[in-house]
């Protein structure tokens, strides 16, 4: 092949690729402008640009998906008509969703992300749903072709920034957002124009298309054993789980789960050299028949997870993988059929997020049992009442209680109908249920559960923890909780607040806590000598466990002391020491009171 000719194959005629989808052309420049107002952020086009540029992201592969089906089944028909119903089609389809997105099904980030899956998807299935040969060929193309695309666009990006900067250097000054708006170009413009420029056409022969060679030895010779060598050891592990009878790790669902996935798609991509290749035959033609133990491993384990924890958004999702993947490995081992793969993979998203029983709407339930069950089982509920009784909850199922309740409250801004529904009773804030059971955010603990157990509650370790919060302690006044002091004496540190008319200063190694009403100094301390001292106490016994993080008692970690004006202890929930036993960094518990 002549040089010209392959330059023409691989570079190829941007026009004809506009004018075969216009429509998509047209939303991908609409994408570019809107993305280069929200990056420069002086002028706002549209409210709530942001999530303007994902939608807009949903109309490419939607308008493109459309122009294919005009193209396979409506070619007899007048085009301009038919794109600017597609081009009015899919503005109206953005405008419903942006009605419904927000306050249905899944939530508004969760729904475009499905909806841009679903129609990404919809647009390598179109081709092939009548196509009865050369399936996975085609696919091979338009998998490669993105691959290309996204090559020549990185280029671009590179090229364009490189004189932007030379520019920038020698001429005039340029602002950094300039950066942004050349990688938007690359990748919304001129890599869909490029993308769709080198589709093969509808009746477009892939007879002589074949597999780059430098791929296939790839795929072949480095990919697909070691795909064959990662199986032999999660069955290596599937025995061990026999023999020792022990329950498999909620790890091993993730470990399974996207190499197979990516073994699925490995699948598909040889059975165009499954001819020529028996080593690809082999691998086809028997992986399927091996995942399929280890597939039901990964739900026998994630089903462990949800017995124990109930269900998450991301339990739900792994679900869904696992059911997907045995669907499809039983269906390879049955039919060859790729264009199942694609209809199972839409209707499973459908499924997971625009169905009754979508992902959000399942967890939600499962997690509002699970705290119910919490509550009757630890004695806070009792005869279908909340009786506020929580002297007796351990604190492994306080911990427990409390990662339920952040699971509802935390970064769900969006999800306004994620909220705890206790006996009958929605609670809208997570302090107001808590208020009716009688926690705090002692409850809440970054610890280890089955240590604390044990009763110990220290690590000589780092902690970085800028939380500073001071509440009621029995034996004392006041706890000033979690307070953390980082690089101690290397830098001129200072931490101030106030709280319950105290005021606390921590300015380098001394800890100043003043009584505002009253004017007076409770208590003034060198952190660093008592945390020194209690170092000297506790190092003979850190050195002997000889590991970077040890476990010590809460007595070892504890120091005593008054004042003139005040009684005090100090708990170090954690020191971080150099090599050379300077300490860099510690995290306390300072529990007060004034004579």
């Amino acid at each position: 092949m002549k040089l010209k000719e392959k330059f023409k194959n691989l570079f190829p005629d941007m026009k004809k690729g506009i004018g075969r989808f216009p429509v998509t052309v047209v939303f991908s420049l609409l994408l570019f402008i809107v993305a280069i107002f929200t990056i420069e952020s002086d002028f706002y086009i549209l409210p709530e640009e942001d999530l303007w540029i994902e939608y807009l992201i949903i109309a490419i592969p939607l308008s493109a998906s459309v122009e294919l089906v005009r193209e396979k089944y409506l070619e007899n028909k007048n085009r301009k008509v038919f794109r600017a119903i597609n081009f009015f089609g899919t503005i109206l389809f953005i405008f419903v969703s942006k009605m419904f997105f927000k306050n249905y099904f899944a939530g508004e980030i969760i729904n475009i992300t499905a909806t841009i899956l679903i129609f990404y998807v919809l647009f390598y299935l179109i081709p092939i749903v009548y196509r009865n040969e050369n399936r996975e060929k085609y696919l091979q193309s338009v998998v490669g072709n993105q691959i290309i695309t996204i090559g020549f666009s990185i280029v671009l990006f590179l090229g364009l920034s490189a004189i932007v900067g030379t520019i920038d250097v020698l001429l005039i000054n340029l602002p950094n957002t300039i950066y942004f708006d050349n990688f938007v170009f690359s990748a919304s413009v001129f890599g869909v124009i490029f993308f769709v420029s080198r589709l093969k056409g509808k009746d477009e022969s892939l007879e002589n298309y074949l597999l780059p060679k430098i791929v296939e030895v790839l795929i072949c010779y480095i990919l697909i054993p070691l795909i064959l060598i990662y199986t032999t050891i999660l069955y290596l592990y599937f025995a061990k789980i026999i023999f020792t009878l022990k329950m498999p790790k909620g790890v091993v669902s993730h470990l399974v789960l996207w190499y197979t996935a990516f073994s699925l798609f490995i699948i598909i991509m040889v059975t165009p050299i499954t001819f020529k290749n028996k080593f690809a035959k082999f691998y086809k033609k028997f992986f399927p028949m091996i995942s399929v133990p280890l597939i039901l491993l990964a739900l026998f384990s994630i089903n462990e997870r949800i017995f124990q924890y109930g269900i998450t958004e991301n339990r739900y999702l792994v679900v869904i993988l696992v059911i997907w993947l045995l669907f499809n490995m039983i269906l390879y081992i049955v039919k060859n059929d790729v264009k199942w793969v694609l209809i199972s993979y839409i209707f499973a998203i459908l499924i997971a997020v625009f169905s009754p029983f979508n992902l959000v709407t399942v967890s939600i339930n499962s997690q509002n049992k699970r705290l119910e069950r919490l509550l009757i089982k630890n004695g806070i509920i009792q005869n279908g009442k909340i009786t506020n009784k929580n002297d007796k909850v351990s604190i492994k199922s306080k911990n427990e209680i409390m990662s339920v309740i952040d699971y509802f409250y935390n970064n769900t801004s969006e999800l306004k109908w994620k909220k705890i529904k206790i006996l009958g009773k929605t609670y809208e804030k997570p302090e107001d249920f808590m208020k009716v059971i009688g926690a705090n955010d002692f409850w809440r603990s970054y610890e280890s559960i089955d240590n604390q157990e044990k009763g110990v509650i220290s690590e000589i370790s780092l902690k970085m923890n800028d939380g500073i919060k001071m509440t009621e302690a029995k034996g004392y006044d006041y706890l000033i909780y979690d307070f953390s002091v980082s690089y101690l004496l290397d830098a001129n540190e200072t931490k101030e607040f106030d709280n319950n008319n105290y005021k606390v200063v921590l300015k380098n190694k001394n800890l100043m806590i003043k009584n505002i009403q009253k004017n007076i100094e409770v208590l003034n301390i060198d952190l660093n000598k008592i945390a020194t001292e209690v170092y000297l106490k506790i190092k003979e016994k850190a050195k002997k466990q000889n590991q970077s993080y040890v476990e010590l008692p809460e007595n070892d970690l504890t120091y005593l002391s008054e004042t003139k004006n005040s009684k005090y202890k100090i708990v170090f929930s954690d020191i971080h020491f150099s090599e050379e036993d300077k300490i860099d960094g510690l995290n306390i518990n300072i529990y007060f009171s004034e004579k």
